[in-house]
């Protein structure tokens, strides 16, 4: 993404004004740091998905197992929102190189 963002900033380079390309970078900047935050926010996620199984097996209380079963679904589902609504975002390096 930041190949992405960088590329378009050098197209444009010659075509604007100096408040312009400052405005554009702060932009970018702030698309980079948003980008992160969603990696970041998939990553816990996912290992949320990990743990909850591992919580359920310990689980003895059927309020518990039934608040972690709801949060493992909904974990679940937020997880492929992000994945469906940012894949650019998750996409490894093998897979941005190929593209």
């Amino acid at each position: 993404m930041k190949n992405k963002a960088i590329t378009y900033l050098m197209k444009i380079h010659h075509q604007k004004s100096t408040v312009e390309k400052k405005k554009l970078f702060d932009n970018v900047r702030k698309l980079e740091l948003a980008i992160d935050e969603l990696k970041s926010i998939h990553l816990y996620e996912k290992q949320l998905l990990i743990a909850i199984p591992i919580l359920l097996k310990s689980a003895t209380s059927s309020e518990l197992i039934e608040s972690l079963s709801m949060l493992n679904k909904y974990t679940t589902e937020h997880v492929k929102k992000l994945e469906a609504n940012f894949s650019y975002a998750f996409e490894t390096k093998k897979e941005n190189k190929l593209n």
